[in-house]
């Protein structure tokens, strides 16, 4: 598989070096518009980070703020989901392929969003 990274280096004091790990799983690699990749994202920093999730239930929006810490294990991103990890710093995910990452999965794969890497 070849796998590329991208370090984002910020001058910011408050952000960590290696402040976020992102994690994609991308199911049906010979047709990626088949199902929309899961991105998971882990906080490796001492500050943590604030998840803001953007969740559309029903016809309503509603918006969750939570605090990741590297305790928290990997939460996996929803598109309109903010991550705060400065006061300067704001990363949004957006992915046009579905709102909801777990749409369209078998069962199977929707059991392994649930997944906790250690």
């Amino acid at each position: 598989m070849n796998t590329k990274y991208r370090l984002l280096n910020f001058h910011d004091a408050t952000i960590s070096a290696n402040h976020l790990l992102f994690r994609p799983i991308v199911y049906e690699m010979n047709d990626p518009h088949a199902n929309a990749p899961l991105l998971y994202v882990e906080d490796h920093s001492l500050n943590g980070t604030i998840l803001k999730r953007s969740c559309v239930e029903s016809d309503t929006l509603a918006e969750e703020e939570v605090h990741v810490v590297a305790s928290s294990g990997p939460q996996l991103l929803n598109s309109g989901d903010v991550l705060t990890i400065s006061d300067t710093v704001k990363i949004e995910y957006s992915c046009h392929a579905h709102e909801n990452p777990s749409e369209g999965l078998t069962e199977i794969q929707y059991t392994e969003t649930m997944v906790s890497w250690s």
